[in-house]
C-alpha cells in the first residue's frame, strides 16, 4: 500500500488477487546477453551489441523461447534500472467473467505506476473516446476517492497528472492517430473494435501493452497471445472479494449445473473426462432449475468467463470442413463477391450438393484500398473464376465512390468474370432460407505472412454475426459490422436458389 493512502474498510477497497498477478507479471524485466555475458539491447528483430561485459548470470534461458528469430543469445531476470533491461511481457491480456475485477484492478496499477515511476506516460486507448467516459474514467472518479488519494478529476474525460510528471490519458481511435502517438504502456480497454491495424500502431509505439477482454475473440488479439512474450491473466468473479454481493447472487444464479460435478480444463467445460455436450451433461442445477434462472449461455460468458455461442448470433448451422475435402465434393462451383474500399472485399466460392447442403470456400479479404492491383486482377490472382461455366453474384451497391461506374459491369466487359448483381432480398427472407439449409466452411486455409488465415477470417465473421437489438427488443436486421464474408455468402446462396429454382 502507499504510505499516503488512508485506511478503508476491507469491504470497499483494496488489492484483488488480479491485481497482484498483474503487478508481478508486469514488472518483471530481462535483458539479452551472449556466452560471454556482453550484453544486447533489443526485443525486437536484431540486438545490438554493447561494449559493456558482464557476468554471466547463474540462471539463464535459451532466448530462442522469447525472441522472433534464432540465435544463441540467452536471457536473464534482472531489475528494472539495470542496463538494457526491457519487460519479461510486452502482452499482458486478461480475461474472464464479468465482475471479476480487471477493470478496477488495472485502473489501481496504472495510478500506482504512475505515482512510483517518474515521467510515465500510460494511454488508455478504446475505438472512441467517449466510451471511455462511462467506463473506465467513471470508475477513476469512483476509485480515487475510495481509496484515499486527495486527487481531483473533472467531470469530462481528462488526462490524470501527476507531480512526478507521469500522466494517464485517454485515447479513442476514432478521434486519435494511433501511427503518431507513443506511450510508456498502453491499456486497450475492451478493444472489440480496434482494428489490427490500429492495434500494430500501438503496440510499435509502446514498452508495454495491457489488454483486457471478455471471451468475444478479436483476430489480432488471438495472434498476439501465441507470442511467447504474452501472459494471458484469467480470472472470474469468484476471485473478486469486493464483487457486491447481489450481482455476485445474480450470476451464480446462472449455473446449469451443480458445483463440483463438473470442472474446466484449457477453457472446454469437461465433465466425467469428455467435453460437456448435449449428451454428455452434468446433474442439473436443481435450485437454480427451480427458480428458472438457468442460462447455460450467460453462465460460460459471465460465470466462467468462456468463450460461449451467443443466443444473437444469427447462423447456427455452419460446420467446419477442411479444404481437401472441399475440393473432393463434385459440382460447379459459384461465387458471391461483397465489395468494400475502406472495408474488405470478400469473394468466396459456393459448392451445392442437389439437396440442402452448401459448402463454402474463402477466397479473398482486402479493402480495394490496399489493394495493389485493380479489384478484377485481384480476384483472379485470388482464384476467381473467369468466363461463362459458372455465375458471381455480387453487392448490387456497386458504384465506385464519386462514380457512376459500375464495378460489376467493369469486372463482366474487362475481366471475362461472369458477374451480375445479387437481388438483394430481405433479411427475413434470406435467412430464414439459409435457417433450412445447411453449410459447411473450409476451416483449414494456411495463414498469410502477417499470421492470419482467410478461414480464421470467416469464423471470426461467423461468430460474431449478430442480429441487432435496441432495448432488449430485435430489430431484426444484422449488427452492420464484420459481415463481408457473410454478405458474399448471402449473395452467392440467394443466387444459387433462384438460379436453380429452389424452395427451402
Amino acid at each position: 500500500m502507499n504510505s499516503n493512502l488512508k485506511k478503508k474498510s476491507k469491504s470497499k477497497y483494496g488489492v484483488t488477487e488480479v491485481f497482484v498477478k498483474h503487478d508481478y507479471y508486469a514488472s518483471l524485466r530481462i535483458r539479452l546477453f551472449d556466452s560471454e555475458g556482453r550484453i544486447f539491447i533489443d526485443d525486437g528483430d536484431r540486438a545490438l551489441l554493447t561494449d559493456e561485459i558482464l557476468k554471466v548470470p547463474t540462471k539463464r534461458y535459451d532466448a530462442n523461447k522469447i525472441l522472433p528469430y534464432e540465435t544463441d543469445l540467452y536471457y536473464a531476470y534482472c531489475k528494472d534500472e539495470d542496463y538494457g533491461s526491457f519487460p519479461r511481457y510486452k502482452y499482458i491480456f486478461h480475461e474472464g467473467s464479468s465482475r471479476s475485477s480487471k477493470s478496477y484492478s488495472l485502473e489501481e496499477w496504472s495510478l500506482r505506476e504512475c505515482e512510483q515511476r517518474p515521467n510515465l506516460h500510460i494511454n488508455i486507448w478504446r475505438d472512441t473516446r467517449e466510451a471511455l467516459t462511462d467506463s473506465v474514467w467513471k470508475d477513476f472518479r469512483k476509485l480515487i476517492p475510495l481509496s484515499g488519494r486527495k486527487k481531483k478529476l473533472n467531470k469530462n474525460t481528462s488526462p490524470i497528472h501527476f507531480n512526478n510528471g507521469s500522466i494517464i490519458s485517454p485515447k479513442g481511435t476514432d478521434t486519435t492517430n494511433a501511427h503518431g502517438t507513443t506511450q510508456d504502456i498502453a491499456w486497450l480497454n475492451e478493444p472489440y473494435n480496434v482494428t489490427e491495424d490500429e492495434f500494430d500502431a500501438i503496440d510499435q509505439r509502446s514498452n508495454q501493452v495491457v489488454v483486457d477482454v471478455n471471451p468475444l475473440g478479436i483476430r489480432w488479439a488471438e495472434k498476439v497471445k501465441k507470442n511467447p512474450r504474452c501472459k494471458v491473466i484469467y480470472s472470474t468473479f469468484k476471485q473478486n472479494p469486493f464483487c457486491p454481493p447481489d450481482q455476485k447472487r445474480k450470476i451464480l444464479g446462472y449455473e446449469p449445473w451443480e458445483p463440483g460435478t463438473y470442472e474446466v480444463i484449457n477453457g472446454v467445460v469437461m465433465y466425467n473426462g469428455k467435453p460437456v455436450t448435449e449428451t454428455n451433461q452434468p446433474p442439473v442445477h436443481k435450485a437454480n432449475a427451480a427458480k428458472e434462472s438457468i442460462s447455460v449461455y450467460k453462465w460460460i460468458t459471465y460465470g466462467l468467463g468462456l468463450k460461449a455461442e451467443n443466443p444473437r448470433k444469427i447462423h447456427h448451422n455452419f460446420k467446419p470442413i477442411t479444404l481437401a475435402e472441399y475440393l473432393k465434393i463434385p459440382g460447379r462451383e459459384y461465387q458471391g463477391l461483397d465489395y468494400g474500399s475502406a472495408r474488405p472485399s470478400a469473394l468466396v466460392k459456393m459448392k451445392f450438393d442437389g439437396d440442402r447442403t452448401f459448402y463454402i470456400r474463402p477466397c479473398l479479404y482486402k479493402p480495394m484500398n490496399n489493394m495493389s492491383r485493380p479489384l478484377g486482377e485481384e480476384l483472379i490472382a485470388s482464384g476467381a473464376i473467369v468466363g461463362g461455366d459458372t455465375y458471381m453474384w455480387a453487392d448490387s451497391a456497386d458504384k465506385e465512390a464519386g462514380s457512376n461506374i459500375s464495378m460489376t459491369n467493369d469486372l463482366r466487359t474487362l475481366y471475362n468474370i461472369n458477374a451480375v448483381s445479387t437481388s438483394k432480398p430481405t433479411y427475413k427472407a434470406r435467412f430464414e432460407s439459409m435457417s433450412n439449409a445447411r453449410f459447411y466452411f473450409v476451416y483449414d486455409l494456411p495463414a498469410d505472412s502477417s499470421g492470419v488465415s482467410l478461414s480464421a477470417l470467416f469464423e471470426f465473421e461467423l461468430d460474431n454475426y449478430q442480429w441487432e437489438y435496441i432495448n432488449d427488443k430485435s430489430t431484426e436486421k444484422p449488427i452492420k459490422k464484420n459481415d463481408h464474408f457473410m454478405n458474399a455468402s448471402e449473395y452467392v446462396f440467394w443466387g444459387i436458389k433462384e438460379y436453380l429454382g429452389l424452395a427451402f
